[in-house]
């Protein structure tokens, strides 16, 4: 059976920007608190019209989505073999640590916006979105660029932000 961790239980592995942890829940905290926020996507540019989403995303064949989810997937699991990572699920109140990542949990971070990843040793949250990404959230843009910007370039992933 996995082994439920509190929000508590990981607070105290991030720096006191992310105290209380439950302001990472609302996006509208994130400039008061000084958040740095990177988007990490199969695409090179950050999608920000609704042309670009109508062609980009919505009109995904299947085999391309599936190309997609295994490179976020090899991403993931190349960090979980790195350090530990929690899932939270956006209804729930617990995290569980997880132990191999699986499609569903990539659909459930990069599609569904159902999850978030904590990584306290690398203090990353990586804040679950959809359109094929996730928002990486550090106190320190340092410590993106320096503990996974290698790992997102070489499973194909990148890095944006708005222009």
């Amino acid at each position: 059976m996995k082994q439920k961790h509190s929000l508590e239980d990981i607070e105290s592995f991030y720096p006191s920007i992310f105290h209380p942890i439950n302001d990472v829940f609302d996006s509208s905290n994130w400039s008061r608190k000084g958040f740095i926020s990177i988007r990490c996507s199969v695409f090179p540019w950050f999608l920000s019209n609704v042309d670009e989403l109508e062609k980009y995303v919505d009109n995904v064949e299947e085999d391309q989505k599936q190309i997609y989810r295994f490179k976020f997937l090899s991403f993931l699991n190349d960090i979980n073999l790195l350090t530990t990572v929690y899932k939270k699920n956006k209804h729930e109140n617990f995290l569980n640590k997880i132990e191999l990542f699986s499609v569903v949990d990539v659909i459930c971070l990069t599609e569904k916006n159902q999850c978030d990843l904590f990584i306290p040793t690398l203090k990353l949250i990586f804040w679950g979105h959809d359109d094929f990404g996730f928002i990486v959230l550090s106190n320190e843009e340092k410590l993106i660029t320096t503990q996974i910007e290698e790992l997102v370039k070489v499973n194909g992933l990148f890095l944006v932000r708005p222009s």
